[in-house]
């Protein structure tokens, strides 16, 4: 579990399952963030199956914006965010 609060986006808590190599099995995200559009098809469904790797995940969300999803949330703060557990 990550959580952290974001500046500009609100709380944001992150739950990952991971699989032996280190893939993402299963994620949730929750918290008091303002929601643009849909959270399971732009973040959750992207995640699964990655690597949990700061290269992947960029890679992963390279061609969507996460600000378009969660008002203020940028793509390297999230990514900071499941890789350090802290957003910067």
């Amino acid at each position: 579990v990550r959580s952290a609060r974001i500046d500009g986006v609100g709380e944001m808590r992150v739950s990952l399952l991971l699989d032996a190599d280190g893939r993402i099995r299963h994620a949730d995200l929750a918290g008091d963030f303002f929601v643009l559009s849909d959270i399971d098809s732009h973040i959750i469904a992207p995640l699964l199956g990655r690597q949990l790797r700061a290269d992947d995940l960029a890679d992963t969300f390279r061609d969507n914006d996460l600000a378009h999803t969660v008002h203020g949330l940028t793509n390297q703060t999230f990514i900071n965010l499941l890789i350090n557990n802290q957003p910067s």
